[in-house]
Formats: C-alpha cells, structure tokens, sequence
C-alpha cells in the first residue's frame, strides 16, 4: 500500500457512517463506468474485465486448466446445432397453433 493510500483510508474511517454509505455508493458509480478498449471502438463493463482478467489469472496460474479440444469442439457443435434447429422448432410450434 502506498503512502496516500494509506492517508485516504485514514480519512475514510474517521468519516460518519452516513458518509461512508455515499462515498461508498460514489465509489461504485466511479468504478463501474465502462472501460474503452484498447484498439476497439467499444466499452466494456468493468466487471465483464474483471471476471476475465481473474480467468487468465487462474488459466495462468493452472487452478483452472481449461477445457479439452475435443471438449469445446462439443460444446460449439452443441451451440450451433441448438441455433440451427430453433427455426424449424419455431415453424412447428406456429404451424401447431393455428392447425
């Protein structure tokens, strides 16, 4: 921790409860406003960079190991086979109704 961070903190604690409720309502607004991309033309929610910089760090760090190819290749096949039979399920629910 560094030296201010510490004198912050200080400060903080010495606050009201009712303060320390508004800084802390303040502190979220601040921290979860979109984040640009860097080398894109879009924003990403903080936490959508959060929960992926903690997967790279457990990817990384092998508390996760990740999934087989074969593995994904079973779940993208899955995806897309669900994708592709939605419209004909969606004519035969159409076509049922007004049979």
């Amino acid at each position: 921790m560094t030296n201010h961070y510490i004198q912050v903190l200080s400060q903080i604690k010495s606050l009201s409860l009712s303060e320390k409720l508004k800084l802390l309502g303040e502190l979220k607004e601040l921290v979860n406003q979109p984040v640009e991309v860097e080398g894109e033309d879009e924003t990403m929610p903080i936490e959508e960079i959060i929960q992926s910089q903690r997967a790279w760090d457990d990817y990384t760090s092998e508390k996760d190991k990740g999934i087989s190819s074969q593995e994904l290749k079973r779940q993208l096949l899955s995806e897309l086979m669900v994708g592709w039979a939605m419209p004909t399920l969606r004519r035969v629910e159409v076509h049922q109704k007004y049979s």
